[in-house]
């Protein structure tokens, strides 16, 4: 009970949080912006645009029963949108390959300026 929504990267109770970027839940509205976009759910109710799948793996670090609980949650949410969330867990020489095409559940501390770790996280130059 003492946990708070997590909307990104930046913790809402972090001095640098920007208020007014919370997202409510509404599988309703991501089901409709979905539909709007093309993806329409397939006989699997995974939805399909083009021939793609909207389908892709998560990875977590294998033994962390913290991230595994959350990528879980996060595949279970995902299913009810109509996409396919295929958690994974592996060591960081098997995760790491696979950080520029993959998505992946870490964590770390969190440093006095978040923008010390938020950019190699954030940034799409790399």
């Amino acid at each position: 009970g003492a946990g708070k929504a997590a909307y990104g990267p930046v913790p809402v109770g972090s001095p640098w949080f920007t208020a007014g970027t919370e997202r409510p839940y509404d599988p309703d509205r991501a089901k409709k912006i979905l539909d709007d976009a093309g993806w329409k759910a397939g006989e699997d109710g995974i939805r399909v645009k083009d021939g793609v799948r909207a389908a892709f793996p998560l990875w977590y670090p294998s033994g962390d029963k913290l991230r595994q609980d959350h990528a879980l949650a996060f595949a279970s949410d995902a299913k009810k949108a109509g996409i396919e969330v295929r958690t994974e867990a592996g060591t960081w020489e098997v995760i790491e390959p696979r950080m520029k095409t993959d998505a992946v559940l870490a964590g770390g501390g969190s440093p006095a300026d978040p923008d010390f770790d938020q950019y190699l996280l954030l940034t799409s130059s790399l």
